[in-house]
């Protein structure tokens, strides 16, 4: 899927997973209808997903563990925040760089992501030296024995 993916997850150690709305479907289905008019739908693969029958392009997939938009959308994107607030335990919306937003304008790194983020930046620079070093270690071999070469004539 393309797209901007933007989600609402909960990753509080202040309250348990059974206490958690994203944690129990039944929960937030009755929740999300009643406070956002969001319905519950299940496709062909049985993936389950809430939509706005009012509005066809707000449509949050539920695995189980969080709610996924993929979208660019501010007027979503305002949605999702209003409803991780709504839950009050601690649920928040994190965008593809694992940007918690505050609101449509501002986020930041929220200190449970730092170290996926760090990840993702140790596999970047992992990816960029393994593209380099094949190329730059046969090109100064070559330029030393260029070198030697050239020595060894004079």
């Amino acid at each position: 899927m393309m797209g901007y993916h933007i989600r609402i997850i909960n990753t509080s150690k202040k309250i348990s997973d059974e206490n958690k709305i994203l944690k129990n479907k039944e929960n937030l289905s009755i929740f999300l209808r009643e406070k956002f008019n969001y319905h519950e739908g299940c496709n062909e693969m049985g993936e389950v997903y809430f939509y706005d029958p009012n509005d066809e392009e707000s449509i949050l997939f539920y695995d189980g563990e969080e709610l996924l938009a993929i979208t660019t959308s501010n007027d979503l994107l305002s949605s999702m925040i209003k409803i991780a607030r709504s839950f009050k335990d601690g649920s928040r919306v994190v965008g593809d760089e694992n940007e918690t937003y505050k609101d449509i304008n501002n986020a930041y790194l929220h200190e449970d992501d730092y170290e996926q983020t760090q990840q993702k930046e140790d596999n970047y620079i992992k990816k960029i030296k393994d593209a380099i070093i094949p190329i730059i270690v046969p090109i100064l071999l070559g330029i030393i024995a260029l070198i030697l070469k050239i020595l060894k004539i004079n």
